[in-house]
């Protein structure tokens, strides 16, 4: 797949930005996400707008979610590392940073679920 850019943290996203090893994040994503109660009516919608299915909006919002482990409403470096160590990645502290800067559009050094899409 050649490694592009990613257009966020997603598995989408993260299967492009760590090459072929970024499917067994994306499948852990997937896993992480089983069992979240839905909510976030807005986000779902969302992502719907962006272009994902019903289901994949689903497993999108929750993942989000579950990522967020402080509920703030955007993932940070040390909660996007922790996701990727929960699907079984061991990413350098330099991976976490590039990938947080490459779905952080707004600079904040937070990922916000329409980054994440």
């Amino acid at each position: 797949d050649g490694g592009a850019p990613a257009s966020g943290a997603s598995g989408r996203g993260l299967r492009r930005s760590l090459g072929g090893t970024g499917q067994k994040a994306a499948d852990g994503f997937a896993t992480l996400s089983r069992g979240s109660k839905m909510g976030g009516a807005k986000w779902r919608n969302m992502a719907m707008a962006a272009g994902f299915s019903g289901e994949e909006a689903f497993v999108v919002v929750n993942t989000f979610k579950k990522i967020d482990a402080d509920g703030s409403g955007s993932i940070d470096a040390s909660e996007l590392e922790h996701a990727l160590r929960e699907c079984g990645e061991n990413p350098t502290k330099d991976d976490v940073n590039r990938l947080l800067k490459e779905a952080d559009k707004d600079k904040s050094g937070l990922i916000e679920f329409n980054e994440f899409l």
